[in-house]
């Protein structure tokens, strides 16, 4: 899937809402399409920062490909919306916050490295005197 132009640059967008069948919490990571319950939208948000956190240090040392999941085109159009009425209604409940991220070099696909070497001398040949 190709991710949605609502991403900015060095921003995921994520959002909380509550499921109205089961009253748990949702926290949505569109950029990742993760997705992360807890009893309280706070606990559903601490949930999903640390998720984000382990799930893109891991991809990125182990499973570069797997970073380009991203949500489907409704939910980014619904987030577009909620983004949208909620910026008119009441901006301060957007935030921004960090995830430090400890980012570790990408690891080579298995394979035998090579841990010793040979040699091979060969004869001088004879030089052909005419």
């Amino acid at each position: 899937m190709t991710r949605a132009p609502q991403s900015g640059s060095g921003m995921w967008s994520c959002f909380t809402k509550q499921d109205e069948e089961t009253g748990m919490y949702i926290a949505h990571c569109l950029d990742l399409h993760m997705k992360i319950s807890g009893k309280t939208a706070e606990q559903a948000w601490d949930r999903l920062k640390r998720s984000i956190k382990v799930y893109y240090e891991y991809c990125y040392s182990c499973d570069p490909d797997a970073l380009k999941l991203t949500a489907s085109a409704s939910e980014w159009a619904e987030y577009g919306e909620l983004l949208k009425q909620t910026l008119h209604d009441d901006p301060s409940k957007v935030t921004v916050e960090t995830i430090v991220l400890t980012l570790r070099p990408p690891k080579l696909p298995e394979q035998a490295l090579p841990l010793a070497f040979q040699r091979v001398e060969f004869a001088p040949q004879a030089v052909a005197v005419q």
